[in-house]
């Protein structure tokens, strides 16, 4: 099974694609590339990932691959359906499927026993699965404005949010910074772009990642 796997040899060069879409803002902020990155599995833990190996982004995470594709949460047979459904190899969707339910300390074990092997996937293989894992949080992020923004009077419907919001808004879900219910009756109330950059860089939750807040505040300018 593992007969073709190859270790990622470390040669700096030009990005392959790097453009999703739907979700670009999401997916700029859950990894890095060639040009911006170290050498993978040596990161410092200050800064984002080389997202195209296996990885650990912090001590809440689990087994990472590609832009944001966490397996703490996913089933075995979840994750070799995924990681085939996205092109990646039958070994590499093996070696997947093992780190399920894993993190922290674990998460970091299995990187160091498998990251290696299983090697990189290409740029292709990592867009395809970022949509895989977008579009669950998109649906997943619509049901939680739906459900929450009916206790806002005249609420307005999910289709009918100014894309850049809704962009955001799924960006905040998918990171899962919690406390959403004001943000969500500010956006159900038709609150502007203005408004909601003024909102979320006054919550302290969204100021413990600078990074992720300046680059949302962008997207909404």
């Amino acid at each position: 099974m593992f007969s073709k796997a190859t270790a990622p040899h470390w040669r700096p060069r030009d990005t392959g694609p790097l453009h999703v879409r739907e979700g670009q803002i999401t997916f700029d902020a859950e990894g890095v590339d060639y040009l911006t990155a170290v050498e993978p599995f040596k990161q410092p833990e200050n800064m984002r990932n080389f997202s195209r190996v296996l990885h650990c982004p912090d001590k809440y995470s689990g087994v990472t691959i590609g832009r944001g594709y966490d397996m703490k949460e996913r089933s075995t047979g979840e994750i070799m359906t995924h990681i085939r459904q996205s092109g990646i190899e039958e070994y590499k969707a093996v070696i997947c499927s093992k780190a399920a339910g894993l993190f922290g300390r674990h998460a970091k074990n299995f990187i160091s026993a498998y990251g290696s092997l299983a090697g990189e996937i290409t740029h292709l293989q990592q867009i395809r699965l970022f949509e895989v894992s977008y579009r669950e949080k998109r649906e997943y992020a619509r049901g939680v404005y739906s459900r929450r923004s009916t206790r806002t009077a005249n609420a307005l419907k999910w289709e009918h949010i100014d894309s850049k919001i809704r962009e955001t808004f799924v960006d905040i879900v998918y990171q899962g910074i919690p406390g959403l219910d004001p943000l969500i009756n500010l956006i159900a109330s038709g609150g502007s772009r203005n408004d909601i950059i003024k909102s979320i860089e006054n919550d302290p939750r969204q100021r413990n990642y600078p990074e992720r807040l300046r680059a949302r505040v962008r997207n909404l300018r």
